[in-house]
């Protein structure tokens, strides 16, 4: 069930900019969403894995996006609700503005 606060729904308004705030995403799994939906995710890693997320608009939990993510350090300017599974090998830090 979709939780996280999203002051970008009901609007034709993107997260044109970086986020205001930011909260780090160490390695591990997550079943609660962010406590808001982010603007984009930078993600940092040491070695190759795979990165799982939720949409903000996507509300059957089940429907996951599986990113493949290479050593290096990344932006992916994306709405996202929650970020299910960190790699080991990654941190990821979630960047969001307040309504």
């Amino acid at each position: 069930m979709k939780t996280a606060t999203d002051p970008f729904a009901g609007t034709n308004v993107e997260p044109v900019s970086a986020g205001r705030n930011a909260a780090v995403l160490a390695a591990g799994g997550y079943t609660q969403d962010l406590a808001y939906v982010t603007s984009s995710l930078i993600i940092s890693a040491t070695a190759a894995g795979s990165l799982v997320l939720l949409m903000a608009n996507e509300l059957n939990d089940a429907n996951t996006i599986t990113f493949p993510i290479a050593a290096g350090t990344y932006q992916l300017s994306m709405q996202v609700r929650r970020v299910v599974t960190v790699p080991a090998s990654c941190t990821v830090v979630a960047m969001f503005s307040q309504g």
